[in-house]
């Protein structure tokens, strides 16, 4: 096995592994699952150790394609994308050096840290072996990509390029231009309601330093990177592929269905002022917005459920989880 087909077997199995995190419950495919688009069905992401979440899950399909991570394109390396989902405390919230005590007691990562390549056992390789795995999550035999679209789906590709103004944002391979856009949203009545998801919006506030944290009721996005006021609430266009899969849709998962996409793009996205001025009202009929819809459905491939991309061997029982850093037992909140 080559050096590049071990990090991603290291990868993979790091990726599964639920006792690499605080609690020793929670893995990275706990929160972006194989059969559901390597994202969640739900809104909000679970949260971590800070009890609750205030963004939906992001898709880590074709992640190879894109140039920056985060849903406010904050990272610009792959790797650091994965530190941040390893140490944070809204996801596994697992200090680095306790990460690399739990890996170093097992004997199968001492292992396969050296077939890797890698010289040490540390969270920076482990981060870049999970970065490597990443990597390997492309979209397989989508219709557009085969060349199998539907009728409709074939009118739909016509007004994405054309009268609808899709490729103004959903371009190139990702159908992604990586930018940031304010799509006019405004916090949902009810959005948040749960304390736990509230806290976990100001803690973020606080740890950039906002000035609102106070006040705030609507996720920053973007501004969090550049601090201009225009880039309030904007965040990266996502990708379109794998949509079938990867619902509810938009950064708060306020969306649970394709149509309801369409729909709110039809009216001209939401009436936040800073909205892009590429949104408009979009003059198609019914049947136009359905093979529209066709269209969209037409991105997403077969899911990414075999054994090539999961990890099915189990870990060894006679090496429990260290302890975090406290008298508290792993899996009991802190």
């Amino acid at each position: 096995m080559s050096s590049d087909s071990s990090k991603v077997q290291l990868g993979k199995r790091l990726f599964f592994d639920q006792r690499l995190s605080r609690n020793g419950r929670w893995s990275c495919a706990d929160c972006h699952r194989p059969e559901q688009g390597y994202a969640l069905n739900r809104p909000r992401s679970p949260g971590g150790v800070a009890g609750g979440g205030f963004r939906n899950v992001p898709s880590l399909m074709n992640t190879v394609h894109q140039q920056q991570w985060g849903r406010e394109g904050r990272h610009r390396q792959l790797p650091a994308m994965v530190a941040e989902m390893f140490e944070s405390p809204f996801t596994l919230a697992l200090d680095p050096l306790l990460l690399e005590q739990r890996m170093a007691q097992d004997p199968d990562y001492v292992r396969m840290f050296s077939e890797a390549g890698y010289p040490q056992i540390s969270a920076a390789n482990a981060y870049a072996a999970v970065a490597e795995y990443l990597r390997i999550l492309t979209s397989r035999n989508a219709p557009l990509d085969t060349g199998t679209l539907s009728a409709a789906a074939r009118r739909g590709k016509a007004l994405f390029e054309g009268r609808a103004g899709c490729l103004h944002c959903h371009s190139g391979a990702l159908l992604s231009d990586g930018q940031a856009h304010s799509l006019g949203l405004l916090a949902r009545p009810g959005h948040l309601s749960e304390l736990a998801d509230r806290e976990a919006l100001l803690a973020y506030a606080l740890a950039h330093d906002l000035e609102e944290v106070a006040t705030l009721q609507q996720d920053p996005g973007h501004f969090t990177v550049t601090g201009r006021r225009d880039d309030w609430g904007a965040f990266i266009t996502p990708s379109l592929r794998e949509l079938n899969h990867s619902g509810p849709y938009m950064h708060d998962g306020r969306f649970y269905s394709i149509s309801q996409v369409v729909e709110f793009y039809y009216f001209g996205g939401g009436p936040d002022s800073r909205k892009s001025p590429l949104l408009r009202p979009l003059d198609l009929t019914l049947e136009e917005l359905n093979d529209l819809i066709a269209f969209l459905e037409s991105l997403s491939g077969q899911p990414l459920t075999s054994e090539r991309y999961l990890w099915s061997q189990g870990y060894p029982a006679a090496y429990p989880t260290t302890r975090y850093w406290s008298s508290h037992p792993a899996g009991e909140k802190q």
